[in-house]
C-alpha cells in the first residue's frame, strides 16, 4: 500500500543556537508550516550548533559582542531592527535592548539533550529561546537552566 499524506512521518534535523535569533524565528515558522499540514507527523530532532565557539564561559558584554561583530552600533541597530521585524511577523517580541550579556550556550545544549530524553526537546528549545529573547535572561548560568529545568518538571537534580 503506498504512502498516503495522512500517513507519513517526516522527520526533521534542527540545527540551533538559543541565542540565535533566525533560530528562534525559524522553529516559529516552521511549526506554522507543520500546522498547515495536519496529516504529517513531523518528528523534530534538535541538533547542536555553537554560533560562537569561541565564546568564553561566563559569556560576553552584549554591547561589546555585538559592536565587534557587526562592526558599529549603527550597523546592530539596523540588523536588529530587521530581526525584530521579522520576529513580530510569527508573534515573537524580542527584548533585545534588555540583553545585558551573551552567554556561551554549551550547557544549554547538554541541557536540551537531556530534555530529548524525557521528549521535551521541543519544550526546552521554546524555554531556552523564551528566556534569553523575551525575559532577557541569561541562560548560561546553571541558576535559569535549573529553573527552566524545575518549570518544565524535568528532575532538577541532573547534571548539567
Amino acid at each position: 500500500m503506498p504512502d498516503t499524506a495522512d500517513s507519513k512521518t517526516v522527520s526533521i534535523d534542527v540545527l540551533f543556537d538559543p541565542i540565535c535569533p533566525w533560530c528562534f524565528i525559524g522553529k516559529r515558522r516552521l511549526e506554522e508550516a507543520i500546522r498547515q499540514r495536519p496529516g504529517i507527523r513531523a518528528q523534530r530532532r534538535w541538533r547542536p550548533f555553537l554560533l560562537n565557539p569561541e565564546m568564553p564561559r561566563e559569556g560576553l558584554d552584549r554591547t561589546a559582542y555585538l559592536v565587534r561583530k557587526f562592526g558599529s552600533e549603527e550597523r546592530v541597530r539596523r540588523v536588529y531592527g530587521a530581526i525584530e521585524e521579522a520576529g513580530l511577523s510569527v508573534e515573537i517580541d524580542f527584548a533585545f535592548h534588555r540583553i545585558k550579556q551573551t552567554p556561551n550556550t554549551v550547557d544549554a545544549h547538554r541541557l536540551m539533550r537531556f530534555a530529548e530524553r524525557f521528549g521535551m526537546a521541543d519544550d526546552m528549545a521554546e524555554a531556552l529561546f523564551r528566556r534569553f529573547f523575551i525575559d532577557a535572561e541569561n541562560i548560561g548560568e546553571r541558576g535559569v537552566l535549573l529553573d527552566i529545568i524545575g518549570k518544565l518538571d524535568l528532575d532538577a537534580a541532573a547534571e548539567i
